[in-house]
């Protein structure tokens, strides 16, 4: 089987964008390069993923360029992006967004074993240095009400719920 026939119709998931800390920090293909190569091997779609904002605009822009593809947009929920924040989760979703992150480099769990928040720290000299305070899904083993409504509404908009950079609720408070 050639590669182009196993990735017929196949749809990525978790597709992060380019740009997304910086110009300096290069992809192999920008957008418009990545979906046209989908396009070429007969993918079926896309949904785009930015740990810094939410990628609605992106997705729609580059849905009228190449039509052929289907592209999606998510939110991720770092603080950059509202947070863990229903308000936010209901305006991506009435804008097309079809998955919700909750959050990556901004999740307790990942500045605590100095996951991928090490590479932004890197990226972006300006924040690097800051303390801050992790975002928590859960509390206790229990979800915070600001998860719970996040998850009522991407329940109600039917997105897909990933759960980013959380962990899975093996130390004393859990994310």
């Amino acid at each position: 089987m050639k590669l182009d026939q196993f990735l017929e119709g196949v749809f990525d998931l978790h597709c992060h964008v380019y740009p997304e800390t910086g110009l300096e920090h290069e992809a192999r293909l920008d957008d418009p390069g990545l979906i046209e190569a989908m396009r070429q091997a007969g993918m079926g779609g896309v949904i785009l993923k930015s740990h810094l904002w939410p990628t609605v605009e992106r997705a729609y822009y580059l849905q009228q360029r190449y039509p052929e593809v289907r592209i999606f947009s998510s939110l991720t929920m770092n603080r950059v992006s509202g947070g863990i924040d229903p308000l936010m989760v209901e305006t991506a979703a009435r804008q097309g967004a079809k998955a919700l992150f909750f959050p990556t480099w901004q999740a307790a769990n990942d500045l605590e074993r100095g996951g991928f928040s090490r590479a932004i720290r890197e990226r972006l000299p300006l924040y690097g240095g800051r303390e801050i305070a992790g975002i928590r899904a859960a509390d206790n083993g229990r979800l915070t009400p600001e998860s719970e409504d996040a998850l009522d509404v991407a329940k109600a908009f039917g997105l897909l719920v990933c759960t980013g950079h959380l962990s899975p609720g093996r130390g004393p408070a859990g994310d």
